[in-house]
């Protein structure tokens, strides 16, 4: 296989010193050999920068490169600029990958003829490692073209999810769309557009990728209005965006708001963060209506409503 075939594995580093050489590990152990390693350490000072030069020492498909911290987003777009592969994938430096994960998101992308794809992800609060190598898997394919994508991320999440994780992309879909420096929630921000920009796209329920709940994590880390902040300005944009440009995605990205919002809505009432509680909740009246309601069943809809209804008494209920 030719090196315009390679794929491009893009992993930011940030002080997980007792992480990356596990992960790393779960990609070079992959039964699809021809890729490249591309370690972002994105100023690292825990000794995850030398764990990174010593595995770029160890295997001639491994390159590390240093830079000042500027965020996930920055060292992934980073990690695109210095790749060279036909394809791209993203790993956070604390997960791992299943054995067979780049061998069948590249199957299925080729077959399909398809310029994204995307695999099933199990929790590490769901199963041990080597339980979720070893269990029995069921693979379930659908492709989508662009629409179809963009309202089985927001509306279903079955084959499809927003995290940038866990896919394999043609580079070209890059070339335009970069991550938002200094930004959280920054898969929400081009994930769409993503999809928009691709031809087709195919999704699987294999799971082949393994996410981790560590502690300090950004998903697990204290309580910030930035965080939320960031989170509802990536969903109210494709909401606006959408209902100027198509009306069926507009509904789905809705539908996908109710599913959403309630879970953030807890986290700033928790914290007591009016601000963020008041801007999730104003959109959640405009999104909870009748024609939103119908993606969802019975008690999903009673459910909806009653947050709706409100809030509190939800949380009071509920939580």
């Amino acid at each position: 296989m030719s090196a315009t075939e390679m794929i491009s594995v893009i992993v930011p580093v940030y002080n997980i010193k007792n992480y990356v050489e596990k992960c790393v590990n779960s990609i070079i152990n992959q039964t699809y050999q021809n890729f490249e390693i591309i370690l972002v350490d994105d100023g690292s000072s825990d000794g995850s920068e030398v764990i990174c030069d010593k595995l770029a020492m160890c295997d001639e498909r491994i390159r590390t490169y240093h830079k000042a911290n500027g965020g996930l987003s920055d060292a992934r777009n980073f990690g695109i600029d210095k790749s060279r592969g036909k394809y791209i994938s993203f790993v956070d430096g604390d997960d791992l990958l299943h054995p067979d994960a780049i061998e069948l998101l590249l199957h299925n992308l080729t077959i399909n003829k398809a310029d994204i794809s995307s695999g099933g992800v199990v929790r590490e609060k769901q199963c041990p490692f080597e339980t979720f190598v070893n269990c029995k898997r069921e693979n379930r394919i659908r492709c989508f073209d662009r629409k179809a994508a963009i309202i089985e991320m927001y509306a279903a999440t079955e084959y499809l999810y927003v995290m940038a994780w866990g896919k394999l992309y043609r580079r070209e879909l890059f070339d335009d769309i970069k991550f938002p420096y200094g930004m959280l929630h920054e898969d929400m921000a081009i994930m769409y557009r993503l999809y928009e920009k691709a031809e087709r796209i195919v999704g699987t329920t294999l799971p082949i990728y393994y996410n981790s709940q560590r502690d300090g994590s950004i998903t697990r880390s204290e309580y910030s209005s930035f965080r939320m902040e960031c989170w509802c300005k990536y969903y109210f944009e494709p909401i606006g965006y959408f209902k100027e440009h198509d009306r069926d995605v507009y509904k789905a990205v809705q539908a996908g708001y109710l599913k959403d919002a309630i879970w953030y809505y807890r986290l700033a009432y928790i914290a007591d963060d009016k601000v963020i509680m008041e801007r999730i909740y104003n959109m959640y009246e405009q999104c909870c209506h009748q024609e939103i309601l119908k993606f969802y069943g019975i008690r999903k809809q009673i459910k909806y409503s009653l947050f709706k209804l409100s809030p509190r008494l939800f949380l009071f209920l509920f939580t």
